[in-house]
C-alpha cells in the first residue's frame, strides 16, 4: 500500500500547510514537481501568487497573427509556455493560447529587475500572462516584446513536448494528446463544428430538439448488453440507455411531428476499432413519412456536412476513395447477399447459411444468421455510401414488417467504407404488434446473455403510452463519431472520441 509522503510549508497568510506527494509519480517527476513546489513558494514569499484568478483584457494570439494590431500598440497575452530559448540576455518564449501560438522576446534592458527575475522561475508547461508591445522580426513574423510577466497557473509536471505526437508519442490522457500535437485539437474543433452544423441543419428543417432520460428503469431501443447501477432512492437498478429512439417516440406520441436529440448512449460490450462503451448519437423521429424519405434525409446532411465542415466529398480510406456525392446507392440485403455470395438468403436454408460464415453449427436464428452472413461477407467490402434495406424484421423489434413480405422489416442502414453510419426504419405504430414484437425479442433473450440484464420484462410503461395513438413516422439514428471518423480519415474510433476509454495502457499513461 502506497503511504502518503508529507511536508509542513508556510503559507502567505501565516497558515500551515501540509505539503502532500503524488504517490504515482515516477522518481524523476517526483524530482521535477518538488523543484517546481520549490518556486511556488519562493514566489509566494515574495508576494507573487503563482495561481491567479483572472488576466483580464486579454488578446487572441490570433488577431495578433492576423496584422489586426501595428508594430508598437500594446496589448496583454496569455497561454501555456510550450517553448523557450536563451540567447544570452535575451530569451524567446513560446506561447500558446486557445487560437494559435506567438513568440515573446523578453530582452534584459526592456524588463525591471523584478521581471527579468521572474524569467527563472517560469518553467516550460506554465500558464503566462505578458504585457507588452507588438512587433515584427526582420523575418516578417510578428511577436509581442514583453513588459511585465506574470504567472497565471503553475504547472507542477512537464507537458508533452511539442511535436511528440509527429513522433508516435500519444497518452491516455486526451488533453496531453492535445499539448502534444495538432492533429487532436483540429478534431475537437472538427467536432464542434460538425455538432454545431447537425444542429443547424435539423432546426432548419423545422425539427424541436429534445431531451430525454439517461437512466431507464428497463434496458431498451436495441440488442445490446447495458450498463447497470442501482438507483438507492428508488431502491431498484436503473439501465444507461443504449439507444434513445424508444424515448423520442413518446415525443411523437406527444404530438411533436418533428423531434431530434444530438446525445450520448452506452453499450457494456466489446471494444474495437470502429465501437466504443460510450458514443455519441443524432437520433431523430419525423411523422407522416416511411424509411425511403429517411434515407433522403441521412443522404442530405452526411454530404452537406462534408461540404460545409470539411470542405470536400471525397475522402480517403486507406488506399481508396469514397465519393459523398449524392445519389447514393441503395440495394437491399437480400441483393447485396446474392451479388456477393451467389445465396439467396430468402430461399437457403440454416445450414447453407452456416457454412457461409464458414462454422461448423450454429444455435442462431435465420434472421441472426442472416446478419451474420450480412456482416462477415458483404458489409466490410461496400466502399461507396450505400443504404442496404429490408434486414430481416427480428433485428428490428420496432419497425414496421414490409406488408409483401413479412419476414422482413422496412429498415435501412448507411454504409460508408465498410462502416455503417446510419439506421433507420419505419416506426410501428400498432401498439399490439408492438407487444407481440417485444414478447418474442423478450423470449430470445431469455436465451442470451441479456435475460437478465433488462430485456427480462415488457417495457409495459411504453406500450400503455403507444396504446394512446401514434402518428405514421420514421426513426433514424446517425453515429455522430464514425461519420467524423471517415470524414477526417482516421482509421479508430477513439481518435475522434474527445475522452475514450482505453486498453492496455501503461501506468504512467503514456503508450506507443
Amino acid at each position: 500500500m502506497s503511504q502518503v509522503v508529507g511536508s509542513r510549508v508556510s503559507r502567505p497568510d501565516g497558515a500551515i500547510a501540509l505539503r502532500v506527494g503524488d504517490p504515482t509519480a515516477t522518481p524523476k517527476e517526483a524530482a521535477v514537481m518538488a523543484e517546481r513546489r520549490d518556486k511556488i513558494e519562493r514566489l509566494r514569499s515574495s508576494g507573487s501568487e503563482p495561481f491567479a484568478k483572472s488576466f483580464p483584457d486579454r488578446t487572441d494570439t490570433a488577431s495578433l497573427q492576423e496584422g489586426e494590431l501595428e508594430d508598437g500598440s500594446t496589448l496583454r497575452v496569455a497561454g501555456r509556455l510550450v517553448g523557450r530559448r536563451h540567447h544570452g540576455q535575451i530569451v524567446f518564449m513560446d506561447v500558446r493560447d486557445g487560437s494559435g501560438e506567438v513568440q515573446v522576446l523578453c530582452l534584459r534592458d526592456e524588463l525591471d529587475l523584478e521581471n527579468y527575475a521572474r524569467i527563472a522561475d517560469i518553467d516550460v508547461g506554465d500558464i503566462i500572462g505578458v504585457e507588452g508591445e507588438v512587433t515584427t522580426s526582420k523575418r516578417g513574423e510578428r511577436l509581442v516584446k514583453a513588459r511585465s510577466l506574470t504567472i497565471l497557473g503553475k504547472a507542477l509536471l512537464m507537458p508533452p513536448q511539442r511535436g511528440a505526437e509527429q513522433k508516435g508519442w500519444r497518452s491516455d490522457r486526451r488533453e496531453l494528446d492535445v499539448i502534444a500535437g495538432d492533429s487532436n485539437r483540429a478534431m475537437l474543433r472538427t467536432r464542434s463544428a460538425l455538432n454545431a452544423f447537425l444542429r443547424r441543419w435539423f432546426d432548419t428543417q423545422d425539427f424541436i430538439e429534445v431531451d430525454t432520460p439517461v437512466l431507464l428503469p428497463l434496458a431498451s431501443g436495441a440488442a445490446a448488453r447495458p450498463f447497470v447501477t442501482e438507483g438507492h432512492a428508488l431502491g431498484s437498478n436503473l439501465y444507461m440507455r443504449i439507444a434513445i429512439e424508444q424515448s423520442l417516440k413518446r415525443w411523437t406520441i406527444g404530438g411533436f411531428e418533428q423531434v431530434y436529440e444530438l446525445g450520448r448512449c452506452f453499450r457494456n460490450e466489446g471494444m474495437s476499432k470502429r465501437h466504443h462503451f460510450e458514443f455519441t448519437m443524432l437520433e431523430w423521429m419525423k411523422g407522416y413519412t416511411d424509411y425511403q424519405d429517411t434515407m433522403d434525409i441521412v443522404e442530405e446532411v452526411v454530404s452537406s456536412a462534408a461540404e460545409e465542415v470539411i470542405g470536400k466529398l471525397q475522402f480517403e480510406r486507406g488506399d481508396k476513395v469514397f465519393d459523398l456525392s449524392r445519389p447514393w446507392r441503395r440495394t437491399t440485403v437480400r441483393e447485396a447477399i446474392l451479388q456477393k455470395t451467389g445465396a439467396d438468403v430468402m430461399s437457403a436454408d440454416r445450414g447453407e447459411l452456416v457454412r457461409m460464415l464458414g462454422v461448423k453449427h450454429s444455435d442462431t436464428n435465420w434472421s441472426e444468421l442472416v446478419a451474420a452472413v450480412y456482416g462477415k461477407l458483404v458489409e466490410p467490402t461496400i466502399l461507396q455510401p450505400t443504404f442496404v434495406t429490408d434486414f430481416p424484421g427480428d433485428l428490428f423489434p420496432l419497425a414496421k414488417r414490409r406488408p409483401d413480405t413479412p419476414e422482413l422489416a422496412e429498415s435501412f442502414e448507411a454504409v460508408i467504407a465498410g462502416v455503417e453510419i446510419a439506421t433507420g426504419i419505419t416506426s410501428q405504430n400498432d401498439v399490439d404488434e408492438q407487444r407481440t414484437r417485444f414478447a418474442e425479442q423478450q423470449a430470445r433473450a431469455k436465451q442470451t446473455r441479456n435475460s437478465s440484464e433488462g430485456l427480462s420484462s415488457l417495457d409495459e410503461d411504453f406500450l400503455r403510452t403507444l396504446a394512446h395513438g401514434m402518428m405514421p413516422a420514421t426513426g433514424a439514428g446517425l453515429g455522430l463519431d464514425r461519420v467524423l471518423m471517415l470524414l477526417m480519415e482516421r482509421s479508430l474510433l477513439r481518435d475522434v472520441i474527445p475522452f475514450p476509454t482505453l486498453q492496455g495502457e501503461s501506468a504512467n499513461g503514456v503508450r506507443p
